[in-house]
């Protein structure tokens, strides 16, 4: 490597740890994407469900809904299509953003599927109540004298990331936890992912480590000079001393 006084070499760690970060690290980001169906019936004496309709049901008459920060259902954002579209789907119409494309879960899933939810739910998934709450245990697995029901549907999706190249952020900002890679960092199945503000604070904390331990030349010379010029100096300073005396 060249400086500006002269050529000197990078230690063997030093371009180790050079060729490590230009390596690209390709690691599969694999999460877990819920939705929620919503469905309702006009009265008690029917067996036939379909998408909310009543005025107050707002957002949920589209039917494949999430819930956004716990508070209140909204449309899922990946949806497609229109509402009578979604409202008449019996599966999610949701298509996923670039570069995703789905997986097998651990259970050995694949696609949309139906999912436990937390509290009671019947065999097909089902929760019950009078109306369309948020709270879990507002609901049942029996029918009886409930207008509403709902159920979480569930898909694994994945996507390949390069941790020393630029990320694209994840989609959506609020969403079911990351789940365990599946093992395509090498030769480690299940190696845990750190999420991708994580990885850029790794990166930085390497750069910063590297910048620290590389002695620059210039700031090598300079760190060698004064020991370097004192016999010279000296030398200088007795020479002028004896011209003195000779003049004098």
């Amino acid at each position: 490597r060249s400086g500006p006084t002269g050529t000197w070499a990078a230690a063997p760690w030093q371009r180790k740890s050079s060729a490590l970060a230009a390596a690209p690290v390709v690691v599969r980001e694999v999460r877990t994407v819920e939705v929620w169906e919503v469905q309702r019936r006009y009265t008690l004496f029917h067996t036939e469900w379909c998408a909310p309709f009543l005025p107050h049901d707002s957002l949920k008459q589209w039917r494949w809904v999430r819930l956004e920060g716990g508070d209140d259902y909204s449309v899922h954002p990946w949806i497609v299509g229109t509402q009578e579209e979604c409202a008449e789907a019996d599966e999610p119409l949701i298509a996923l953003p670039t570069g995703w494309f789905q997986v097998k879960d651990a259970e050995g899933n694949t696609g949309w599927h139906v999912a436990v939810a937390p509290g009671e739910s019947d065999e097909d998934g089902w929760q019950y109540a009078i109306d369309l709450y948020v709270t879990a245990s507002l609901y049942s697995s029996n029918p009886a004298l409930c207008h509403c029901r709902r159920r979480m549907w569930r898909c694994t999706i994945a996507r390949q990331v390069n941790l020393h190249g630029p990320r694209a952020p994840w989609p959506m900002l609020k969403v079911a936890q990351p789940m365990r890679s599946e093992g395509d960092r090498g030769d480690a199945p299940g190696v845990e992912l750190p999420t991708a503000a994580e990885a850029h604070e790794a990166d930085e904390a390497e750069a910063e480590t590297e910048a620290e331990a590389e002695v620059k030349p210039d700031e090598k010379a300079k760190a060698e000079t004064p020991a370097a010029i004192a016999p010279e100096a000296s030398a200088a300073a007795t020479a002028t001393a004896g011209v003195g005396a000779e003049a004098s």
